[in-house]
C-alpha cells in the first residue's frame, strides 16, 4: 500500500489544489459524473481499446520497469518473500488467475475514470489559459492514470497466457 499512496499523494494533490482554487463545485460535479460513465465500460470493451495484444509493446514502452514500482510489483513481492519465504505472488489456479485477470478490468476501470477527470480539468485549465497547471496535471495524468492502464493491460496479457498454457481442467 505505501508505493499506491505516495503516487496517490504525489499526483492527486495538484489536482485538489486546482480544483479547489479554479473550479466552481457545479463544474468539479460535472466532471465527476462524466468521468464516473467510464465504470460502465464492459471488459470487452476494454479488450478492444487495449493498445497492443503483444507483451512485447509494453516492454518495449516500459511497463515491466514501473510494474516493479507498482503496489503489487516486483520490488514488493521481493520484499515480501524476503519476509515471507512461502509467499507467492501469484498461485497457479486457474480460479485465482482468473480473479487477477477480473482486477485487471476493475483497477483498469478506476484509472480510466480518474484519467477523465485529469484530462477534464486539465482541459479546463488549458482554456483558461494555466499553463503551468495544464503540464502539471497533464504528467500526473501520465504518472497516475496512463500508465496504470498499460500495466493493467500487461498483467491482463500475461495471466491470460498463463491461462491458454494451463493445461489443468476447471475444479
Amino acid at each position: 500500500m505505501i508505493p499506491n499512496l505516495f503516487w496517490s499523494l504525489l499526483c492527486l494533490a495538484p489536482l485538489y489544489i486546482f480544483c479547489d482554487r479554479h473550479l466552481s463545485l457545479k463544474l468539479i460535479y460535472w466532471f465527476a459524473f462524466l468521468s464516473m460513465l467510464t465504470i460502465f465500460i464492459t471488459g470487452w470493451v476494454l479488450d478492444r481499446l487495449q493498445f497492443s495484444q503483444s507483451r512485447s509493446f509494453y516492454k518495449r514502452i516500459g511497463i515491466e520497469t514501473i510494474n516493479r514500482f507498482a503496489q503489487r510489483g516486483d520490488w514488493v513481492n521481493k520484499m515480501l518473500k524476503k519476509k515471507y519465504p512461502d509467499y507467492k505472488a501469484i498461485t497457479p489456479e486457474r480460479a485465482t488467475i482468473r480473479r487477477l485477470i477480473g482486477q485487471t478490468y476493475m483497477f483498469e476501470k478506476f484509472h480510466l475514470m480518474m484519467f477523465f477527470i485529469f484530462l477534464l480539468v486539465t482541459i479546463y485549465a488549458l482554456l483558461n489559459s494555466f499553463w503551468i497547471w495544464v503540464i502539471v496535471l497533464a504528467m500526473a495524468n501520465l504518472i497516475y492514470n496512463v500508465f496504470p492502464n498499460l500495466l493493467q493491460q500487461y498483467v491482463r496479457i500475461r495471466m491470460k497466457e498463463f491461462l491458454a498454457k494451463s493445461q489443468k481442467p476447471d475444479a
